[in-house]
């Protein structure tokens, strides 16, 4: 399998030279392909407009090669996905866990377009924290410590926190890592965490994960914030 890369900027556009598929045959050979052309902390675009068939394996390698990415700081976009390919993705949902644009320069663009800073709200409502994200965007390896700084700096102890995501239209797995951790500060300091208004696509996430288990999910802020009232039996003053 040969692999070609071209750089714009801190951006790194991979490419299938010829028309072909990933599977579990030709799997190792992309795995090894890619490595060779990543640098820790790249931002790539991954053009599949030559890949005309994809099994589990193929998918398990581009979900392997975002993990890597992500673990250094990294990030990955799809692009330019062909109808059968595609199919593969929305059969196994995870059309909603990547990003994935139809040209490869738009899939550039969004890079472009992310702001690494975040700006996170907070109010209190008897005596409970919402924190809600102020404009729509991610939550992944590139901001992730803007993430932390921003909460560490609206919580107190033993706080009862709602975490409003209906802003987050994409979460990776250090974003994951970040909320997790939270919500075990918040636990070690006598307080408690509580997730709402997910989107569909990080809802995928945190199902793929198997992490919606793990939390109290609510459809919306209110229904997360009268929780804790009713766990209490009282409003919390």
């Amino acid at each position: 399998m040969k692999l070609t890369s071209e750089s714009r900027g801190d951006i790194l556009i991979i490419s299938f030279a010829e028309e072909g598929s990933l599977e579990a045959s030709n799997v190792i050979d992309f795995r090894e392909a890619v490595m060779g052309l990543l640098k820790e902390g790249d931002k790539v675009v991954l053009d599949l407009g030559n890949v005309n068939f994809m099994d589990s394996s193929g998918l398990g390698a581009i979900v392997a090669l975002r993990r890597r990415l992500s673990r250094s700081e990294g990030d990955l976009r799809l692009a330019n996905i062909t109808p059968q390919v595609r199919t593969v993705f929305e059969l196994t949902r995870l059309h909603q866990a990547f990003e994935i644009y139809d040209t490869v320069e738009e899939a550039a663009a969004s890079f472009v377009r992310m702001e690494k800073t975040l700006e996170l709200r907070g109010r209190r409502e008897g005596g409970i924290l919402i924190i809600t994200f102020a404009k729509e965007g991610v939550l992944e390896a590139g901001n992730v410590m803007d993430f932390r700084e921003a909460v560490m700096g609206l919580l107190k102890e033993g706080d009862k926190v709602v975490l409003d995501l209906g802003n987050v239209n994409f979460m990776d797995s250090s974003g994951l890592g970040a909320i997790v951790a939270l919500g075990k500060s918040l636990a070690e300091g006598g307080g408690e965490l509580k997730l709402a208004n997910i989107t569909p696509q990080v809802r995928t996430v945190f199902e793929l994960t198997r992490l919606h288990q793990a939390f109290e999910i609510y459809d919306t802020v209110e229904e997360a914030a009268a929780s804790f009232r009713e766990y209490a039996g009282q409003e919390i003053n």
